[in-house]
């Protein structure tokens, strides 16, 4: 161990997630490593991350002051606060998501009518190969863009693709993980690693954010709430926790949030796919047994469409979208089974070793969605994985998340058929990991099957 760096070597020798797991190997499910002075835990296994974040979530629900949470969302909103600003935040966030229609049939009809143009954009691609992340990326954003900013966008709008660019370098910043963790590296001279570049986009992202909060606020009928800024501005005045500091950066997790880990699911969808052409048929199989017509899936047929919902969750399990989630920090000392985490610790949930558990999931590398699919050929075992974390710091979007892969993802296979760039070539299944662990970039072929 160094003086000030600690254990820092140990990060340097390669992927954060591949690092995880040989020191689970070698020391066990509890961790800890000794970066610039402070201690972090790391939390491995579906019993131990339940054990700390959900039995004793009381304890390990706060955010400490790292780099991502300090600098980039001021410590502000709900994803950054602690206490009673957190609760207020995270109250208003549910009820204003609710408000706005998650959970019901006028959120449907949005994904529905967006998935409608994405799928248009797929046709007009006429089979040649295009870089799938870009419209996938355009299309969910549109989502938020609806839910947030109460409009939409053309897809080669200059001004919308220069915001979702910078929301999308941002969060996918390779470097975040290892400012986070070391937060001195910030300070190199050079910005070796990006900071100022980060810190810079925040502060673009927050002039593009307050300006619609400024035509909001001009136009706003309190009586008829167009979208979460509206919301925002009503429910301000009879709560005096929410902040017009906090005000842009709310709006910008919720961009973050909504379209970062969504539409980097889907694309890895996308990977997995071309790489398993079976699977794409047995999908289309199951799609036009259920709707034989020529209209798209809706959530009324997830149902009776177990082999599709399998595909997405094994997706969610082997793409291992939020491997690490964002840190935590104890606030007391804390005894899990034998070991004592300290108070002040940052402690961060491995989510990835549930995701790669040997035991739970046997050849843990291969894409096979017949692991949630029982023997009488019915979906289950969704719980057995964590893709939007655990506890109190779960994510409050995940009913509309999961509307949205199931609704892009089965449209997609009804409508196509997903080939490689080049026959018999393939996209390495290798990311990069940021904020979120995101494909790298590659191309496919989407060959129309049948015109809607």
């Amino acid at each position: 161990m160094l003086p000030l760096l600690g254990n820092l070597p140990i990060l340097l020798q390669g992927n954060l997630i591949e690092i995880s797991e040989k020191l689970k190997a070698t020391y066990g499910s509890i961790f800890s490593l000794s970066l610039g002075g402070k201690w972090v835990v790391f939390i491995n296994g579906n019993e131990y991350l339940r054990e700390v974040f959900v039995k004793n979530a009381e304890f390990f629900s706060d955010r400490p002051k790292v780099f991502f949470i300090d600098k980039v969302l001021e410590s502000k909103a709900v994803t950054a606060q602690n206490g009673l600003e957190w609760k207020t935040h995270r109250t208003f966030m549910v009820t204003a998501l609710r408000n706005l229609g998650f959970g019901k049939k006028s959120m449907e009809s949005k994904v529905l009518e967006e998935t409608q143009h994405f799928l248009r954009v797929l046709s007009d691609s006429n089979g040649d190969p295009i870089n799938v992340s870009d419209p996938i990326y355009v299309a969910v954003s549109n989502i938020i863009c609806s839910i947030a900013l109460g409009e939409r966008f053309d897809y080669n709008d200059v001004e919308f693709k220069k915001l979702i660019n910078v929301i999308n370098e941002l969060l996918s910043n390779q470097n975040i993980p290892a400012i986070n963790l070391l937060p001195v590296l910030q300070y190199l001279p050079g910005d070796i690693f990006g900071a100022k570049r980060i810190i810079q986009q925040t502060h673009l992202l927050k002039k593009v954010f307050k300006r619609y909060i400024a035509e909001h606020i001009n136009t706003i009928d309190p009586g008829n709430s167009r979208d979460f800024i509206d919301e925002y501005i009503i429910e301000q005045k009879r709560k005096p926790g929410l902040t017009d500091d906090d005000f842009p950066i709310a709006v910008f997790e919720l961009f973050g949030a909504g379209t970062d880990t969504i539409s980097n699911t889907i694309t890895w969808s996308v990977l997995y796919l071309l790489k398993n052409p079976d699977v794409q048929d047995r999908m289309r199989d199951e799609l036009l047994c259920t709707i034989p017509t020529d209209r798209p899936p809706t959530m009324a047929d997830k149902l009776n469409l177990p082999f599709c919902e399998a595909v997405i969750a094994e997706t969610q399990r082997l793409a291992n979208i939020l491997p690490f989630a964002l840190p935590h920090a104890a606030t007391e000392d804390v005894m899990i089974d034998k070991f004592k985490i300290l108070k002040g610790s940052f402690v961060i949930p491995n989510l990835s070793s549930v995701a790669h558990d040997e035991e739970l999931f046997p050849d843990h590398l291969k894409f096979d969605p017949l692991r949630f699919i029982d023997k009488q050929g019915k979906f289950y075992g969704q719980e057995r994985i964590v893709p939007f974390s655990l506890g109190k710091r779960s994510c409050p979007g995940e009913s509309l998340a999961r509307m949205e892969l199931f609704l892009f993802i089965t449209s997609m296979v009804k409508k196509f058929h997903i080939l490689p760039e080049i026959d018999g070539i393939f996209p390495s299944s290798k990311g990069q990991l940021g904020i979120a662990y995101v494909p790298n970039p590659f191309k496919a072929r989407f060959v129309e099957r049948n015109k809607y």
